[in-house]
Formats: structure tokens, sequence, C-alpha cells
């Protein structure tokens, strides 16, 4: 069996939410928890979560699914959070799934067909009505680029270089398409 990793991306200040995203209620948990247990359901190892020092302060009671990498440096964007969390990968690591905690509604079903899909040398993107959506899997032979990558291209910088890499996974689940970023998707994602 492949040693697939998942990077739950929760570093970022949430402004537009108006405070973290990664603490919204999902299943009468945290996001972030809800996230990280379906992760692991998949068969995910390790499930790393990147996430800030005041953020990290607010969940010491928090029991984590796996290893747990500090951004004090949130300004530099999610590629910079995604590049710590591959970091501390095993060289056994084929792939890496960037999950953004912004979309919180993908169903476990989702996650083990990205994780089945994994090669080191594709990018899956998660399709859903003709959009694509995340989570978004990185195979190893695209780290490289993803750590030589200006950090405001962010992971579509790499998509867009490597189109020829990128496999579409039709699925049918619109939490890849749901982005949780203001109080106003909030309340539409749970409608």
């Amino acid at each position: 069996m492949q040693n697939v990793a998942a990077i739950i991306l929760a570093a970022g200040d949430s402004e537009r939410m108006g405070h973290p995203k990664a603490l919204l209620s999902i299943e009468g948990k945290p996001a972030l928890l809800t996230i990280g247990e379906r992760l692991l359901e998949a068969n995910f190892e390790p499930v790393v979560t990147v996430i800030s020092m005041p953020l990290h302060k607010q969940l010491l009671s928090f029991d984590f699914l796996g290893p747990v990498v500090i951004n004090n440096e949130t300004e530099k964007g999610p590629l910079h959070s995604f590049r710590l969390g591959l970091r501390v990968l095993s060289e056994q690591t084929v792939a890496a799934l960037l999950c953004p905690v912004d979309h919180p509604f993908v169903l476990t079903d989702t996650l083990r067909r990205l994780k089945a899909s994994a090669s080191e040398n594709e990018i899956i993107v998660p399709v859903c009505q003709g959009k694509r959506g995340h989570p978004t899997l990185f195979g190893r032979d695209f780290w490289p680029l993803i750590f030589s990558l200006p950090l405001e291209e962010g992971a579509r910088g790499i998509l867009r270089r490597r189109l020829e890499a990128v496999r579409l996974l039709e699925v049918d689940d619109p939490g890849v398409l749901q982005n949780v970023n203001t109080p106003e998707d909030w309340t539409k994602a749970r409608i």
C-alpha cells in the first residue's frame, strides 16, 4: 500500500470569517478535527496540520491526529504552509494532499478516491459538476517545483506550469466546491 500524506492548511488569519475557520463546528466538533478524522478514515498517513501560533494556543487541549507544524510566517500564504507540511514527510511518501481548512465538507469517499489515485508523477484535482475543486493531490515529482515557485503564485502556479501532469477526478461531491471564507459562505454551506 502506498504511503500518501495529507496536509491540512489552517494557518490563515480567517480575516473575512472573523474567527478561525478551523474552529467552525461541523458534526459537533471543530472543522479541523472533522477534516482530520475523515482523512484518517480514508487512510492518509500521516495527517499533518499546519497552524499559526495563536491558533495553536487556542487548541492546546485539542487532540491532533498527527504531526502539528507551526507557521510563524502566516503572511507568506498557503503555499508556504504547504511547504512546511511537506518538510516533515518521509522519503517513502509518494504524494501529499493539499487540504485547505476552508473546504470542510469534502466526503470521506472522495478522500478515499483521491488517495487511491495517488502517484508520484501526477497532480489529481477533484471535479464536480464540471468545476475544479479542492483538495488537490500532488505527487512527489512536483515537490521540487513547489519549493521553487514564488509564493505569490500559490499552488495554482504548479498546475499552470505542469498542465500535462494534471488528472481530473470526477466526483459526486459538492463539498469539493464549497469554499467557506465568510459568515455568508458558512450559512449557505449549512443550508
